[in-house]
């Protein structure tokens, strides 16, 4: 049904797909695998049309198709659902549904087949929302049931799933998995990329992994170990935590404590706590609740906690905004640099000082700008920040040395506690080897460091402990040194094959070895 041939695509010097193959039968659900940065998603928007591809072929039913597109690969039958939600908010679930491929009567739009042929699609799906809700009032998890909606609309002959179910809770998973198998069992074919491989592995008949742009295993499902495939992605160079244990450096008290934190669906029963000097990991796939968690921590009132406490050196604490966390000495560095934390066609100066401006104002409001420049400097020369000064746009910085912005922005605010949430997304390996470093010398000053990431051996080099959190829940907790990236990963996808690794249950803590 699908045949790509030696699929290459770069970006620049980088060579994000380097001769890849791979064949679609009709009715097959095929597994596509691989660590952060793999290729997947690059090779979903080359099949689809979005990338144009630099070198290889795509047949689509034998069929040898020139001057690839998005619109010639949806007139082809093959249909995309992309990771993220690319529908338009402000119209309706049944416009959405229907978008470009709209019912008439006459010069007329059908609005009534639309609205039954959208509640069918729904009800399908036992989706219990109105084709006339506006899509920007659901949330994320449905937004996503509506996008497979409209691709089971588009009657799709291959059909390409990128991260079907990474915000989905558990019911939501079983129907659309159970979706997913009823449309291939008509003959079309499926290409399944995801980071829970217990899912990719329960439910595909064949597999490819991906490493670093590469294919480096390719064949039936059942003929690869599930902790094969992940030593596969991972590649020789496993990451192993070579931290001295925390309990021996006499870190003192708990500064932050967490108690049976949730958030309605998306976090459950969520408990730890963490020292000065410390670097506690949090590690999970996409769609696992880490940034849920960290923003529900600094009190964003869109997360606002719906259960469980939050203490500060053992007195609890009642916070309404971030502000209220900020007074307390937490500090947040987001997970999108772009949206949430910088503004970008603002200075480095303004990026930085804005959380510290308190510190350079006198009692009217009035800044000290000679003093908030010097600091600022300052904090630019100890994390190397490369800029022509810091009255340069934000904008006009490489993505690492944004990164580093926004880690001088709240290292300037001398935090006790520092959340991280993918420190460090977007940047290359120079960078995140610079950016790595820095944050193990903030917690060496006595900062008590969270980072949540699904770099799985991120958290392996630099973490002293480590939580797994899986669809919301932690599902394994890393007291000891010397977990490794394979521990993680397997925990991560609730694969539990490590060598020694503490697993939590719904009523019990377990260890296995």
């Amino acid at each position: 049904m699908l045949k790509a041939t030696n699929i290459s695509k770069a970006f620049g010097a980088t060579q994000a797909l380097d001769g890849v193959s791979i064949t679609l039968q009709p009715g097959e659900i095929h597994g596509l695998i691989g660590e952060n940065g793999a290729g997947k998603s690059t090779l979903v928007k080359t099949l689809c049309g979005v990338h144009r591809l630099d070198a290889g072929k795509i047949e689509v039913g034998g069929a040898s198709i020139a001057g690839w597109s998005p619109e010639i690969a949806i007139a082809s039958g093959l249909i995309t659902v992309h990771q993220d939600v690319n529908l338009i908010e402000t119209m309706s679930v049944a416009e959405n549904i229907f978008l470009n491929a709209e019912i008439k009567r006459g010069p007329f739009l059908d609005q009534k087949a639309m609205a039954i042929e959208a509640q069918h699609l729904l009800d399908t799906l036992k989706l219990e929302i109105s084709p006339q809700t506006v899509l920007g009032s659901l949330p994320t998890d449905l937004r996503k049931m509506v996008q497979l909606a409209r691709a089971m609309r588009q009657k799709p002959q291959v059909l390409l799933l990128d991260e079907p179910t990474s915000s989905l809770t558990a019911v939501e998973v079983g129907i659309l998995i159970a979706q997913v198998k009823s449309i291939a069992a008509t003959g079309v074919s499926v290409l399944y990329i995801s980071h829970y491989l217990n899912e990719v592995f329960e439910h595909t008949q064949s597999l490819t992994i991906l490493r670093d742009g590469k294919m480096a295993w390719q064949g039936a499902t059942a003929d690869i170990r599930l902790s094969e495939a992940i030593r596969t992605m991972i590649g020789g160079a496993l990451r192993t935590s070579e931290k001295v244990d925390a309990a021996g450096k006499q870190l003192g008290d708990p500064v932050l404590e967490v108690r049976k934190l949730s958030l309605g669906h998306r976090l459950s029963d969520i408990s730890f706590d963490i020292r000065p000097g410390e670097v506690l990991g949090i590690g999970g796939l996409i769609g696992a609740g880490l940034g849920d968690l960290a923003r529900t921590i600094f009190a964003d009132p869109e997360y606002r906690a719906t259960s469980g406490d939050i203490l500060m050196d053992g007195e609890a604490v009642q916070w309404d905004s971030p502000a209220d966390a900020m007074d307390a000495g937490v500090g947040l560095v987001t997970n999108d640099r772009h949206r949430t934390g910088a503004i970008v066609d603002f200075s480095i100066a303004d990026n930085i000082g804005l959380p510290s401006l308190n510190r350079f104002s006198n009692r009217l409001g009035v800044i000290k700008s000679s003093a908030l420049k010097s600091e600022v400097e300052t904090q630019m020369r100890q994390l190397s920040v490369k800029a022509t000064g810091p009255l340069a746009a934000l904008s006009t910085l490489s993505g690492g040395n944004q990164q580093k912005v926004m880690l001088a922005k709240w290292f300037m605010t001398n935090p006790r506690v520092l959340i991280l949430d993918e420190p460090t997304i977007g940047v290359d390996i120079g960078a995140k080897q610079s950016i790595k470093e820095l944050i193990v010398e903030k917690a060496a000053e006595g900062c008590a460091v969270i980072i949540l990431t699904s770099e799985m051996e991120e958290l392996a080099e630099i973490a002293d402990r480590a939580l797994v959190l899986f669809r919301g829940r932690i599902v394994a907790r890393l007291d000891e040194p010397g977990f490794s990236q394979e521990d993680l990963t397997n925990a991560a996808n609730a694969s539990f094959e490590p060598n020694s690794l503490t697993l939590e249950t719904e009523n019990s803590v377990e260890t296995t070895s």
